[in-house]
């Protein structure tokens, strides 16, 4: 299995393995499946087995569904993003068919749209477009709306060539990371300039280098929550214990220890 920078974990995975794990047999597992990642081939003692077993299974299942999408997106990208046009079709300037008997105006892709009493055809709410462009606005505090039919039709353009509202969302926060603060470039924060011709390359670039500060601290926050879980685990199984012996005084100490630790990690990530 070829490396990966990332891997996905399921709430419901994490559950069970609190639920039946130690914090050191916890260790141990998670050790074990970013090695697999890394695509090595560790060796995993029996009592982990089972889950580490399951856990690959799902990691190769969610490393083939990437590996299509990527594929899928590079094609995409060699097409310039966008499908070609059906010319044979008589298309009104706003991006809608009308037939010159009807008075209701029915879109090419079938999408959703609303009549409102004048006649007029908007897409709906729930529409693609109208998802995107709130979500651009809310990143921007811009106020684009779906009049713009050019925005509209790129939109669905990109849809229909196989990328989904994910992938445009994940171009709106790369270049909103990246144009945001700058005075000149965040003029380009628009629909025209992100779901255009550029859009597969926008898509397919690294993320945004970030700061020194916001990688130290983006660090210090993750092994925060990674000792804060970790005591959580470890505090749950001595109060399961204690309930057994509520005499045993170092399971107290103990308990005591991890209260404090938990409640100090609690509060510096607030300051966070």
């Amino acid at each position: 299995m070829a490396s990966k920078d990332s891997v996905v974990f399921y709430q419901g995975q994490i559950e069970i393995c609190r639920k039946y794990f130690s914090a050191e047999q916890f260790g141990r597992l998670m050790g074990a499946l970013f090695s697999f990642n890394n695509g090595e081939d560790p060796e995993v003692d029996d009592d982990i087995a089972i889950a580490f077993e399951f856990m690959t299974l799902q990691m190769k299942i969610d490393r083939k569904k990437y590996d299509e999408t990527c594929k899928k997106n590079r094609e995409n990208g060699k097409k310039g993003g966008r499908p070609k046009k059906d010319e044979e079709k008589p298309k009104k300037a706003n991006g809608f068919f009308e037939n010159p008997n009807d008075k209701i105006m029915i879109r090419e892709d079938n999408d959703k749209i609303m009549i409102r009493e004048d006649n007029e055809s908007v897409p709906d709410e729930s529409s693609s477009p109208s998802i995107i462009i709130k979500y651009l606005n809310s990143k921007t505090g811009a106020d684009y709306n779906l009049s713009t039919t050019e925005s509209v039709e790129l939109i669905n353009d990109l849809i229909e060539s196989g990328y989904d509202i994910d992938d445009l969302k994940k171009v709106v926060d790369k270049k909103c990371a990246e144009w945001l603060e700058d005075k000149t470039m965040r003029s380009y924060l628009r629909p025209s300039t992100l779901f255009g011709p550029k859009f597969a390359e926008y898509l397919a670039a690294p993320e945004p280098m970030k700061s020194e500060a916001e990688r130290v601290k983006a660090d210090q926050k993750n092994r925060l929550e990674s000792n804060l879980e970790l005591d959580r685990m470890e505090l749950e199984q001595i109060n399961n214990e204690l309930e057994q012996d509520g005499s045993n005084w170092d399971l107290i100490d103990r308990k005591e220890y991890l209260d404090n630790r938990i409640r100090q990690f609690t509060k510096q990530l607030e300051a966070i």
